[in-house]
């Protein structure tokens, strides 16, 4: 068979080959598949959208759409990849690119075939190693592509790279790029076997010498020799011919491919563009006509979808009007809110609104105020002070809180606040707070008025008041003679009332004393039981009244505590009393005294009703009591509780209950021992 017989059956055989499998793709100038058609034998398929690829890192992507209209862009041969993995089994494939203009000569995308190309290179090979020759094909970078040993193929993919000049060192130079030479002899006696091997360099793109493959044939050298080196010549020229035929066929392919291509991107422009359209060539039964039908029905459900869209704009613009109209609403109405109103982000704690309000409450312009943190107009209150505020919050234990500080206003004016704090977390929404604030100037001016007027009218009665009660006692006593008994039974109402009048009047000047800071401790060691059987002695007549006994189950003689002696009587006073009134029929009081150590526990348990669970979170506050009827029934200004906890606090203390409705309640506290 002769050369010339041999390239045109081998060409044919190339041909059918590279039909085997073929890729064509419409890729947009940023890289994103537009369309894909594939043919893996005769069967032809257009790729679904949700499988296609963006190529925009591909060299042959970057490269494509810098060249003018009508050129080719031949990549490198290399491994098949789809989304970054290499195609199993291993695909060689070599690329053909042609960029796409529209009529206005605006750069619209590329068209990219990819060929397998490993057909080709078995047919090479096996045709070489019919006549005993070992054929070598490698890329500029002297990877192999081919090798008799096929271990060696496509290792710069699979993270094994062998290259030629590691082989045979003398080729070094070929694989230069600054060398000029285009061809390579290794006799035997430069690589030490029995072989002659020779190496051609075949530039892929004309204008760019840089990018080559080199072929390169071995025979043995006695074979050579009883030819007279005319079955290597051939073989060199016969495997040239063949990398040439592969390279322009697929640069007719391509060219082939470029018009019908061209009509169908210029459809594309026209459609996006809303200009009236042409044909498209839909007749064609190969990959072209399988992507211009692809567009077809693509451009059919656009506009399908476009009036779909339409309509639900329509819904979604009438939508947008209301819900911008309320929203305008809700907005005006919390800028113009006289409380200063801050959302602030959960982590960084960055202001993000302020309405009206707060700027008019601080001073600080809107725009200062967003690059801002709550806490830089708190100067009671530092960043770690601030977040460990939030901490129950953010943990879950509370949904808000509230808390009365200081804000400082621009001009450095402190100005007292109430600050009621929520946490909100919507599904999906960044985490953040919300902060209601509110000015409490006037509410202090007039609370401390009421105060000051309790005050004068607390000490104006209790001179009178305290002469009464002595005089009433006396006459209790006998000391103006014995009285009737009805006259008796009216001085004694007059006398207990006046007892109650006075325990009014007391509490009414400690809580004065306590909210201005007023009221004098006098702490000092001493044992704790002496002054628990005291204040025992103390309320044992009032709890007479209630058919209730006093009982200590636990006690501690060597406890001592560092405190002020009349305060504790006047708590314990409080608790046991407290304890008497709502033993709601039961018998019994227990004291228990337990020392654990570094501190004491005292606690009183009555067998009563016990605390309802809405009026748990208030029993401290002021003139407060489980119900109105107990006030009227059992008499008590609701100020006790609230004076203990303060009392207790100022001997550095804890005060706390513990509660079940229907079986009583234990009201105790915790004391430092020493």
């Amino acid at each position: 068979m002769d050369l010339a017989t041999a390239s045109l059956e081998l060409f044919s055989g190339l041909l059918q080959a590279k039909r085997a499998y073929i890729q064509v793709r419409l890729i947009d100038k940023a890289g994103n598949e537009l369309v894909r058609v594939d043919r893996v034998g005769e069967k032809t398929r257009v790729v679904p959208r949700d499988l296609m690829q963006n190529k925009h890192d591909r060299r042959y992507v970057s490269e494509t759409i810098k060249l003018p209209a009508g050129s080719i862009y031949l990549s490198e041969i290399n491994l098949n990849r789809e989304h970054g993995r290499i195609s199993e089994p291993y695909m060689p494939v070599l690329r053909a690119a042609t960029p796409v203009y529209d009529n206005g000569g605006e750069l619209f995308g590329l068209v990219v075939i990819n060929m397998d190309f490993g057909r080709q290179l078995d047919v090479i090979k096996r045709a070489q190693q019919g006549i005993g020759q070992s054929l070598y094909v490698t890329n500029s970078l002297g990877s192999y592509l081919v090798h008799p040993n096929r271990d060696k193929e496509f290792g710069f993919d699979l993270g094994h790279d062998e290259r030629v000049q590691r082989d045979f060192p003398q080729l070094t130079n070929l694989f230069s790029p600054t060398s000029h030479r285009t061809i390579e002899t290794l006799l035997p006696e430069d690589t030490g076997d029995n072989r002659v091997r020779v190496f051609v360099k075949i530039a892929l793109l004309r204008d760019h010498p840089e990018r080559f493959v080199t072929v390169g044939l071995s025979q043995p050298y006695d074979d050579v020799i009883a030819s007279q080196s005319t079955a290597l010549a051939n073989a060199i020229g016969f495997s040239l011919l063949l990398i040439v035929i592969g390279i322009a066929a697929a640069y007719a392919f391509s060219g082939l491919l470029v018009r019908p291509i061209g009509l169908v991107t210029q459809r594309i422009d026209d459609f996006m563009h809303g200009r009236e359209t042409g044909s498209l060539p839909i007749e064609r039964s190969d990959e072209i006509g399988m992507l211009a039908r692809a567009f077809r029905d693509l451009e059919r459900q656009v506009r399908s979808s476009e009036e779909n869209l339409q309509g639900l704009n329509r819904d979604l613009e009438g939508l947008v009007v209301n819900r911008t109209r309320e929203l305008t609403r809700f907005k005006n109405t919390l800028d113009l809110t006289m409380d200063c109103v801050l959302i602030f982000s959960a982590e960084r704690l960055e202001i993000f609104y302020a309405n009206q309000g707060a700027v008019e409450q601080v001073g600080f312009p809107r725009e200062m105020l967003l690059n801002m943190k709550p806490f830089d107009v708190m100067p009671l209150l530092d960043e770690v002070q601030f977040r460990r505020l939030l901490e129950p919050m953010l943990s879950g234990e509370l949904s808000f809180t509230s808390f009365e500080t200081v804000h400082r206003s621009k001009a450095g004016v402190d100005i007292p606040v109430e600050v009621l704090l929520q946490y909100i977390a919507p599904e999906g929404e960044q985490a953040r707070f919300v902060a209601i604030i509110r000015d409490i100037t006037e509410r202090n001016r007039i609370d401390q008025m009421k105060s000051d007027f309790i005050s004068t009218v607390s000490h104006e009665l209790r001179t009178p008041l305290t002469s009464i009660r002595g005089a009433l006692g006396l006459l209790v006593g006998g000391a103006a003679g014995d009285l009737p008994k009805q006259q008796y039974e009216m001085v004694d109402i007059a006398h207990k009332n006046s007892d109650r009048l006075i325990h009014l009047i007391n509490d009414l000047l400690d809580m004065e004393k306590i909210t201005s800071g007023k009221m004098e401790f006098n702490n000092e060691p001493q044992l704790l039981m002496p002054l628990v059987d005291s204040a025992m002695a103390e309320s044992h007549a009032y709890a007479q009244q209630f058919g209730v006994e006093y009982q200590i189950v636990s006690s501690s003689s060597t406890t001592r505590v560092n405190v002020d002696s009349d305060r504790l009587r006047q708590v314990l006073f409080n608790l046991l009393s407290n304890a008497a009134k709502f033993s709601a029929g039961a018998t019994r009081v227990e004291i228990a005294v337990i020392d654990n150590g570094p501190q004491v526990r005292v606690a009183v348990t009555d067998y009563g009703g016990g605390i309802p669970v809405e009026f748990r979170n208030q029993i401290f506050e002021k003139f407060t009591q489980a119900d109105a009827s107990s006030t009227r029934s059992m008499g008590g200004t609701g100020l006790g509780l609230t004076i203990s906890k303060s009392i207790i606090a100022q001997m550095g203390g804890t005060i706390g209950f513990e509660t079940e409705v229907g079986r009583g309640t234990t009201f105790y506290f915790e004391l430092q021992t020493v």
